[in-house]
C-alpha cells in the first residue's frame, strides 16, 4: 500500500453531542447546538458543519449531534474549540473524532439524505443515489454531500432557497438576467438560480473565499451541466466596483455580511434585491440595520426555527 497517498487522501470528523438536559421551553433543534455550528462554521479550519437531529433527517434521532468535517492535523484544534463554544451558551458536549481514509462513510450515510422540495415544487434537491420520481419537479439539482457547506439540509440555506425561488415568481417583468452568490460553498444557490430562471439568466457569478468551495461548486455544476457560471475565489473586495447585479445571494454570517455591507450594496443595481441567509433570528436586527443605513429597504424576514434570512431592495433612484 502507497501509504503517502494513503495519508494525503486522509479527512476527520470531530462529533459532538449535547450532554446537557435539553431545554424545557424549546420545541425543536436546540438553538444553543446550532449557535455552536454556527460559530463553528466561522473557522477557517473547518471544511463544513452539519447538524443532524430530527429536524434535518426527517425522522426520530436519540441523540442530536454536530459534525465537523476537517482535516487530521487540526482535529486536536476543533475537538478543544467545541466544548469552549458550547460553554459559552451554557451547553455541555461530550466530543469524539476519527480520522477516515477512504469513502465507506458516505454509503453508510446515504440513507440519511433524502430528495428536498422548494417553493411548493417548484425545485427538487436530490442527492444522486436517489432516482427521480413520476411526480418530480422539472427543475431539479442533483447534489451530494461534500467538502462545502450547502447540502440543502440547513435552516439557511433552506430559507434563501425558498426566497429565490419567491422572489424569482414575483420579479417584474420577468427573472433576473444577472446575479452574484456571495459565499457560494457548494454552489447550491447560484445552480439553484440556474435552473430556475434559465434561459433568462445571461451571468451568473459565484465566489467564495475558500477555493475547495469554488472547486466544489465546479464540480457540481458540471454534475448538472450548468456551464453558466463565473467562479472566482476571492472577496468582494475582488469585483470590479462599477459592476452591477440585479439580484445577490449572501448565505454568510453577520460577522462578516455587516463589516461588508457598504461595498456589497455598491455592487447592487438600482431596483436590485439583496437576499442575506446565514443569520440567527436574534441577530437579524443587527444586520438590517446596517444595510437599512445604506438605503436598502426590507422587504420580508422569513424565518425557519432559531434562523432567518432577510429580502432587501435598493430604490430605483439610490445614487
Amino acid at each position: 500500500m502507497n501509504q503517502t497517498a494513503n495519508t494525503a487522501e486522509a479527512w476527520a470528523t470531530v462529533t459532538a453531542r449535547p450532554t446537557s438536559p435539553p431545554l424545557a421551553d424549546v420545541n425543536g433543534p436546540d438553538p444553543r447546538l446550532e449557535a455552536v455550528a454556527a460559530l463553528l462554521a466561522e473557522d477557517d479550519r473547518v471544511g463544513g458543519v452539519e447538524l443532524r437531529d430530527d429536524t434535518t433527517l426527517g425522522f426520530a434521532v436519540e441523540h442530536p449531534e454536530l459534525i465537523a468535517y476537517t482535516q487530521p492535523e487540526h482535529v486536536p484544534a476543533i475537538a478543544e474549540a467545541i466544548p469552549g463554544l458550547a460553554a459559552r451558551l451554557g451547553l455541555e458536549l461530550s466530543v469524539e473524532s476519527a480520522v477516515h481514509h477512504d469513502d465507506g462513510w458516505r454509503d453508510r450515510w446515504k440513507e440519511f439524505y433524502k430528495p428536498l422540495r422548494f417553493g411548493d415544487g417548484a425545485l427538487l434537491l436530490r442527492p444522486s443515489w436517489h432516482p427521480r420520481g413520476p411526480d418530480d419537479p422539472a427543475a431539479e439539482l442533483v447534489l451530494d454531500p461534500g467538502r462545502a457547506f450547502g447540502t440543502g439540509l440547513h435552516e439557511s440555506t433552506q430559507l434563501c432557497l425558498e426566497q429565490l425561488i419567491a422572489v424569482g415568481k414575483a420579479w417584474p417583468p420577468g427573472p433576473p438576467k444577472n446575479l452574484l452568490d456571495l459565499g457560494c460553498g457548494s454552489g447550491i444557490l447560484a445552480l439553484a438560480a440556474c435552473r430556475l430562471f434559465a434561459p433568462q439568466l445571461s451571468r451568473v457569478a459565484a465566489m467564495d473565499v475558500d477555493s475547495e468551495a469554488t472547486e466544489t461548486t465546479r464540480e457540481n455544476a458540471a454534475l448538472n451541466g450548468i456551464t453558466k457560471l463565473e467562479l472566482t475565489t476571492g472577496t468582494i473586495a475582488d469585483i470590479d466596483p462599477a459592476r452591477r447585479f440585479e439580484l445577490i445571494l449572501a448565505n454568510i454570517r453577520p460577522t462578516i455580511l455587516v463589516p461588508i455591507a457598504a461595498e456589497l450594496v455598491r455592487r447592487l443595481a438600482p431596483g436590485g434585491e439583496l437576499i442575506l441567509g446565514g443569520i440567527l433570528e436574534d441577530e437579524g436586527d443587527e444586520v438590517a440595520e446596517a444595510y437599512a443605513a445604506l438605503g436598502l429597504v426590507e422587504r420580508a424576514r422569513p424565518v425557519l426555527r432559531d434562523w432567518c434570512a432577510l429580502y432587501l431592495t435598493r430604490p430605483e433612484r439610490s445614487a
